[in-house]
C-alpha cells in the first residue's frame, strides 16, 4: 500500500483518505443509479407491451381451455395455467394476450346477462364458423 511507505503525517495521506471516500460516495451514488435505470427500464417495457384483448368466457372445454367471445367472434383459447379454472365463470369477462390466451379474470363481479351470451354467438353460427356482429 502506498500509504504505508509514505512518512507519518505526510499531506499526501489525507488527500488520498479523502479521495477514497469520495471514490465511494461516488460509488454508491452510481449503485443507486443503476437500480432507478432497472426499474424504469421496467416500467418502460410494461407501458410498452401491447394492449389486453377483452372477451367473455361461454363455457370452459378442457382443463386449459376455453371457448371465449371476442367482439362478436368466438375462439377457443388456452388459459394460464396461473389462473385456478374454478374462479372462472361463464359470462364473466377476462383479458386475453396476443395469442388470445385468457391471462387474467378481468372483474368476477361483472357478468354478461345470458340473453347477451346467446347474442354473441348463436350454436349455428359457432358450428359454421361464421360470426355475428
Amino acid at each position: 500500500m502506498i500509504v504505508a511507505k509514505l512518512p507519518p503525517r505526510h499531506s499526501a495521506i489525507m488527500d488520498m483518505v479523502y479521495l477514497r471516500d469520495r471514490v465511494m460516495d461516488v460509488e454508491e451514488v452510481n449503485d443507486q443509479a443503476r437500480q432507478t435505470i432497472e426499474k424504469l427500464d421496467a416500467i418502460v417495457e410494461k407501458l410498452r407491451s401491447p394492449a389486453f384483448r377483452v372477451g367473455t368466457l361461454l363455457m370452459l372445454v378442457e382443463p386449459d381451455k376455453a371457448h371465449i367471445c371476442v367482439s362478436g367472434t368466438d375462439y377457443v383459447c388456452r388459459v394460464d395455467p396461473q389462473i385456478p379454472m374454478p374462479s372462472l365463470q361463464v359470462g364473466q369477462r377476462v383479458l386475453l394476450n396476443e395469442a388470445f390466451a385468457i391471462v387474467q379474470d378481468w372483474d368476477s363481479t361483472v357478468t354478461v346477462p345470458s340473453f347477451a351470451l346467446m347474442n354473441c354467438c348463436r350454436a349455428d353460427d359457432c358450428a359454421s364458423g361464421r360470426s355475428r356482429v
